[in-house]
Parts: C-alpha cells; sequence; structure tokens
C-alpha cells in the first residue's frame, strides 16, 4: 500500500461505495484492476466523475488517508476517461 498524501496514477472504473435509500449514489470511488476499492473524496473534480458511473478511468490523484471503514481516501488532481 502506498502511503499517505503520496501522488498516485489508478486504472479501473468508477463505482458506487454509498448511496441513499432510494439508490442515490452519495459517495464513488474506484475499483482498480487488481481489485482495490479507493473513495474518491467530493471536491470539484470527484464530483465531476457522478457522471462517469461504470466507466473506466485513470485518475490522478493524491491519497488523503483511510475512511471510517479503512477504505483509502483520495482527491482527484486530474482525470481521463478510457474506452
Amino acid at each position: 500500500m502506498v502511503e499517505t498524501m503520496e501522488i498516485v496514477d489508478l486504472k479501473g472504473v468508477i463505482t458506487v461505495t454509498d448511496s441513499d435509500r432510494k439508490g442515490k449514489p452519495l459517495e464513488i470511488g474506484i475499483e482498480t484492476d487488481d481489485f482495490q476499492t479507493f473513495v474518491i473524496t467530493c471536491r470539484k473534480r470527484g464530483t465531476e466523475l457522478f457522471d462517469h458511473i461504470a466507466r473506466k478511468v485513470t485518475l490522478h490523484c493524491r491519497l488523503e488517508g483511510k475512511n471510517y471503514y479503512g477504505n483509502p481516501l483520495i482527491s482527484i488532481l486530474d482525470y481521463s476517461l478510457d474506452e
């Protein structure tokens, strides 16, 4: 595992990691090709990714620590959509 505040590039699929009772996504993450899940913080670049759920992406991001459940948190510096 990489250390907190490290800048990394991740490739994978945007997934819903938490939703409300009606199924509306509240939190998203990326599931990498090696089946690790990273939760995306909801800052400007992160919120843009709500429009790309289930799409393959490459993220340039910073590790921000872990959430309550122990999943790594990332903030998005830049991203690209993969085909």
